[in-house]
């Protein structure tokens, strides 16, 4: 996953249009919202300090904010009192595990008609814990729009077709090496904010190349994933027959000296 951030997965190629020209195409798409009165227009993120820049990336790519390429917001605060419309089922921190949805354990929330699109989860949204487990993500890969998510948890929605899948492993990274840390708050129980999210750095390569990266590390996740069954196969393969043996072993009667 690191060589897959620093661009050394995969080969490098010339046709592929530069991320800065993405950046600017991304750019403008954010606008068409807001012009037309969908989408309020936010505050500008700032630019990134050189010492924000934990390592280098090819000349075709680009360093930007993750706000800056998506759509990110909390969901809906959980308060029955308050709370009201039709029942829906929502996402919490437990439904939410690694690349994967938990949905023995989903409950139900009032949703108004208002607030039934800011709050769906749509075929290829991230969705990341903010707590519990700050930076746990998983991809929603179904055409089921009735689930909604709670206020624990943040809806990542990228635009001009970015994978989602890049970032999940990003998120990965960072949070296996310890890195999320600088991006959490709270002295006890740590969050990933909605602002500190946004503003977190994140290397852009071409589209076209995030795909080649994604497959790429598919792959091999898919190849570790088999070697991972097979050592388990083998270690209870050696367990069972060396319990066979034990068995054989105390079977046996004493020879009388």
């Amino acid at each position: 996953m690191q060589d897959a951030v620093q661009g050394k997965l995969v080969e490098q190629n010339k046709k592929d249009e530069p991320a800065r020209e993405l950046l600017k195409k991304i750019k403008a798409e954010k606008q068409k919202p807001i012009a037309e009165k969908k989408l309020k227009k936010e505050k500008e993120l700032p630019p990134i300090k050189p010492e924000e820049i934990p390592f280098e990336i090819p000349e075709n790519w680009v360093w930007c904010r993750l706000g800056e390429i998506c759509d990110t917001r909390l969901g809906k605060m959980l308060d029955g009192t308050k709370n009201k419309g039709e029942y829906y089922p929502y996402f919490r921190n437990l439904n939410v595990q690694w690349y994967r949805f938990e949905l023995d354990d989903v409950l139900l929330m009032k949703f108004e008609e208002s607030e039934l699109e800011e709050y769906s989860v749509k075929k290829g949204d991230l969705l990341i814990c903010e707590g519990g487990y700050p930076g746990r993500g998983a991809i929603w890969e179904s055409d089921d729009e009735t689930f909604k998510f709670q206020k624990a948890i943040h809806r990542v929605r990228f635009y001009s077709n970015i994978p989602a899948k890049l970032y999940l492993f990003y998120l990965d990274l960072i949070c296996s090496n310890g890195k999320i840390k600088d991006y959490l708050t709270g002295s006890g129980i740590q969050h990933l904010t909605g602002i500190s999210l946004k503003k977190m750095p994140i290397p852009l390569p071409p589209v076209s190349e995030q795909i080649r990266i994604v497959q790429k590390l598919e792959e091999l996740m898919q190849y570790c994933n088999e070697l991972e069954t097979s050592i388990k196969q083998s270690e209870s393969q050696n367990s069972t027959l060396l319990q066979q043996v034990l068995r054989e072993a105390l079977r046996k009667e004493p020879v009388e000296v």
